[in-house]
């Protein structure tokens, strides 16, 4: 991993080709925190929160589920001590290493 600074804006950077990028915006003005992990956007997670948030990603307790229907969706959970933090995007037969390290299998929804 490596950690870039700029200004109100922190990367963790995956150095491996399996691992997910985080981007942490934390303006100095508000309480809280955006959080980007590639596809997902997380808003509102307090800035006490972020290091729980970045290991729970990092080191796989987050969750990964697979909604069915006619648009199929992933759905990555995030739970800290401040809550369970949720995003979403839409599923094309295609999940990252990282994610599928994630998956939830009772939560597939009958996805393969």
């Amino acid at each position: 991993m490596r950690f870039l600074e700029n200004g109100s804006t922190y990367t963790i950077v995956s150095t491996d080709d399996e691992g997910p990028d985080l981007i942490i915006i934390a303006p100095p003005t508000l309480p809280d925190t955006q959080i980007l992990c590639e596809e997902y956007t997380f808003d509102g997670v307090l800035r006490e929160d972020v290091v729980e948030f970045a290991a729970a990603i990092l080191r796989g307790s987050a969750r990964l589920s697979i909604t069915g229907g006619l648009w199929r969706f992933t759905r990555l959970s995030v739970t800290t001590a401040g809550g369970t933090h949720v995003a979403g995007r839409r599923y094309r037969n295609d999940l990252e290493p990282w994610e599928a390290r994630l998956v939830d299998a009772a939560d597939v929804g009958g996805v393969p």
